[in-house]
């Protein structure tokens, strides 16, 4: 019943999850044009690569063949490396785990058993009533699209299913002053086209701490409130957020959601600039404390935002008027 709530939960947003790993990242990284997209994240001791395939052909090959990973020494305590050599990181291509080894981490992950029955499974099929033709199309594409979108959207959430996915590789061979040209392709490339190609130039000098969420916002209502916080300026960073609330705080916050708030945005609202969350309040009378914690497409949690105070606004409403036609008596001269 878990796993079935979370299908429904997070169907929109898997079908747009996508729509992150096309907009959200740097020209310099890849090619527009590209079906394969990747990301790295620097860190003090490492590099952690992260792709994703945009079309289901393109995760349907990577699933079934694999992907290889490979870098090249482009630069050493600031001088060009003359006739730079590739260096192969993967022995053998990146996959995702067997079924069995799924199993274990999807007892404990939600996630790991969405991405294994978008995989492995066959239960994604729109109802679309007994009609043939073009509606049996229509059926195959949506199933498509979804199994694509929830595979990426769990690899987005948590690391260990990126990992089983075949979609992860961390590099630790690296060190202080170099710059690495990293490339990842998958091993078969469908419909025989030229193999499709990802690039990320970067090293672990670029290493930065993760920013807070800003502009965090409250609006009051009557027992409760709308959140919203920055998104266009952080357009990549995060893949989801924590919200927390506290009654006191100096006595620490709660978190209140309890799967990652992945698509914020209610329809109708400004989906380009904020991010929302609504929140009920079980006063008015009483101050609660808010703050938000984003989480990366690599799983790491940023700095909590600032906290914002708010209470509860009983909005006053206009008494109705009704207006009633009045007869006077004529008065005579």
């Amino acid at each position: 019943m878990v796993f079935i709530n979370l299908l429904k939960k997070y169907y929109q947003t898997a079908i747009g999850i996508t729509v992150f790993w096309i907009l959200s990242f740097p020209a310099s990284a890849q090619n527009h044009k590209d079906q394969l997209r990747l990301l790295a994240r620097p860190l003090p001791d490492s590099i952690l690569l992260r792709w994703a395939p945009v079309t289901y052909q393109l995760w349907l090959s990577g699933n079934n063949h694999g992907y290889m990973v490979s870098r090249t020494l482009i630069l050493k305590d600031g001088e060009l490396i003359d006739n730079p050599v590739p260096e192969l990181l993967t022995e053998k291509p990146l996959k995702p785990a067997p079924l069995e080894m799924w199993e274990q981490p999807a007892e404990h992950n939600d996630y790991a058993g969405v991405a294994a029955q978008a995989i492995y499974g066959d239960d994604f099929e729109v109802e679309a009533g007994d009609g043939a033709g073009m509606v049996d199309i229509l059926n195959r594409a949506t199933e498509q699209e979804s199994k694509l979108g929830f595979a990426l959207l769990a690899a987005d959430i948590s690391p260990q299913v990126a990992k089983l996915s075949g979609l992860w590789f961390t590099d630790s061979d690296v060190r202080p002053g170099e710059k690495y040209l990293y490339k990842v392709w998958p091993v078969h490339q469908p419909g025989g086209e030229v193999t499709d190609t990802s690039y990320y130039y970067t090293g672990v000098d670029e290493y930065r701490t993760l920013p807070a969420p800003t502009n965090v916002m409250a609006d009051p209502g009557d027992k409760n409130v709308t959140l919203t916080w920055e998104k266009s300026l952080q357009q990549g960073i995060y893949t989801g957020f924590w919200i927390e609330r506290s009654s006191d705080e100096d006595n620490g916050f709660k978190r209140l959601n309890k799967s990652l708030l992945v698509n914020t945005t209610p329809e109708g609202y400004d989906e380009i600039n904020y991010h929302y969350y609504l929140d009920s309040l079980p006063d008015n009378h009483r101050d609660y404390f808010y703050r938000i914690i984003g989480v990366s497409p690599f799983g790491e949690e940023g700095p909590p935002s600032l906290v914002v105070k708010v209470n509860g606004e009983k909005k006053l409403s206009m008494p109705r008027v009704s207006w009633q036609r009045i007869h006077l008596p004529k008065v005579s001269a």
